[in-house]
Order: C-alpha cells, then structure tokens, then sequence
C-alpha cells in the first residue's frame, strides 16, 4: 500500500525552530536540502521578502516563486517536475515573521501529473513564534490526489504568536516520472470589529439610497 505523505511530519523535520532573522525558503527532498534566505545566495528574486528558488533538489527540477503577496506567504510554482523517476517526496516551506490577524483562510489549486499511480499533494499552514515554527496548524491539511485539484481551509490565530510558515508537499511515488504546478495563498480573515463597522456602514449607505429613492 502507498505510503501517504504527512505534510506536518516532513516539514517538522526540515529544520528546527529559531529565532527570525529573515524571510527563509527550505526545499527538501530526501538527503537533498536547499535553504534560501531572502537576499542570500540562491535567491533569483531580488524583491524584498521574495524567494525564487530555480534548480535541483535531489530528482526533482524546480522553477519555484514563493514570497509575499500583500502581507501573507504565497507559492506560485511555475513548474516543478522530475523526468528521471522520483527518488522521495518533495518539500517546500517559505516562513516569514509579521503581526497577524485573528485568522486565515488557505487556498490551493493546481494540476498534477505522473506516469503512473495515484499522487498526493498536500498544502498546509501553521503559526509560532519562532521560524518554521508548527506549533499551531490554521485548519486543517489540505490533501489531493485528483487533477486538476483545488480547496480551502480556515481557522484562528493562537494568540501570541509571531510567526508565518505557508507549506506544500508532492509525492508521485517511488520511481515514477511527471510534475506539478500550484497557486497557494493564505488570505486573512478581517477583525471581528471591522466586519461590524463594515456592516454598520453598509446599512447606512442603504438607508440613505432608500431615502434618495423614496425622494425621486
């Protein structure tokens, strides 16, 4: 039977948490690890608080862009395949430290494909107070195993946290060949005094459209 990938397990195990120092992309498949800090050696994106990894990791050929879009991590992996057969599942995290709301939706999307079998993509996020900091998971994993595939997930930020780690996982089994291209975000959810002030001003503008009808 088909061993699974669980996102969490293989993540945790990429690196232990630290204090921040900057934003940081860790690539990982097998005994192959690339680390990749924001504006360090490996970075094609010369953006403040972007990485774009191009390269190998272990059997696997990566064109991956993975930063911040507004003030969340994002993956926009414009391809990412293995032609010569995979070896082990890959692993990509981006983590980054910022003030954060109450909570997040996660959402992922895709197309992934493979010579055979079923593959198993999985996306997740988690918040800490350290880098790659799991501690505390924002809904649930997101599991695929379908093409094309999409989803979402939401839940609460722990209070005191400080932390961000957006992460993602593709497992087309032992020796088998294809690839995968994915769009994953984490989207805020708003202040729950925002989303009263946003309905209570949304009730005055109809009732002053109201008014301006009644009069015409």
């Amino acid at each position: 039977m088909k061993k699974v990938v669980v996102l969490a397990v293989l993540v945790a195990a990429m690196a232990v948490p630290s204090a921040f120092a900057t934003a940081e992309l860790i690539l990982s498949s097998g005994a192959s690890t690339v680390d990749i800090l924001d504006g360090g050696v490996g970075d094609a994106n010369t953006a403040t608080g972007a990485v774009t990894f191009v390269g190998a990791v272990g059997s696997w050929s990566v064109n991956v862009t993975t930063g911040i879009e507004g003030d969340v991590p994002f993956f926009d992996l414009n391809s990412i395949d293995t032609t010569t057969g995979q070896v082990a599942p890959i692993v990509m995290a981006f983590s980054d430290d910022r003030v954060l709301p109450p909570g997040f939706t996660l959402n992922a999307g895709g197309t992934v494909s493979t010579s055979g079998g079923t593959p198993t993509v999985q996306f997740g996020a988690f918040t800490g107070t350290s880098e790659f900091d799991f501690a505390h998971q924002i809904g649930s994993t997101l599991t695929f195993h379908a093409t094309p595939f999409s989803g979402s997930t939401s839940g609460s930020t722990f209070a005191g946290d400080t932390s961000l780690t957006l992460a993602a996982s593709i497992d087309l089994g032992r020796g088998r060949k294809g690839g995968a291209s994915f769009d994953s975000a984490l989207d805020s959810v708003p202040e729950p005094a925002s989303v009263s002030m946003l309905g209570g001003v949304l009730l005055i503008l109809g009732g002053a459209l109201r008014r301006r009808i009644k009069k015409a």
